[in-house]
C-alpha cells in the first residue's frame, strides 16, 4: 500500500487527468467513482487491480478509443 506521499502523488495525477477530460468522459468517471466508493473489493479483485497496474507500468495498455474500436463499441 502506498504511503501518504504516494497518495498525494496519485491525487495530483488524477486531478491532472480530470482537467484534460471532456465533459462526457467526466460523467462516466463520476459514475465509476460512485460505484467504486460503494463497492467492497474481494482479495481476487485487489489481485486483479494490482496485476492491471503492473501491466500499465510495462506499457501494456490501450486508449479508450482503441479499446472501443477493438470491441466494435
Amino acid at each position: 500500500m502506498e504511503g501518504e506521499g504516494g497518495m498525494t502523488t496519485s491525487i495530483k495525477q488524477i486531478e491532472e487527468i480530470i482537467q484534460r477530460l471532456p465533459v462526457e468522459k467526466l460523467e462516466i468517471l463520476l459514475e465509476i467513482a460512485r460505484d467504486i466508493e460503494n463497492e467492497e473489493l474481494s482479495p481476487e479483485d485487489i489481485a486483479d487491480i494490482e496485476a492491471g497496474k503492473t501491466e500499465i507500468e510495462r506499457g501494456e495498455w490501450v486508449s479508450l478509443d482503441e479499446f472501443c474500436q477493438q470491441k466494435q463499441l
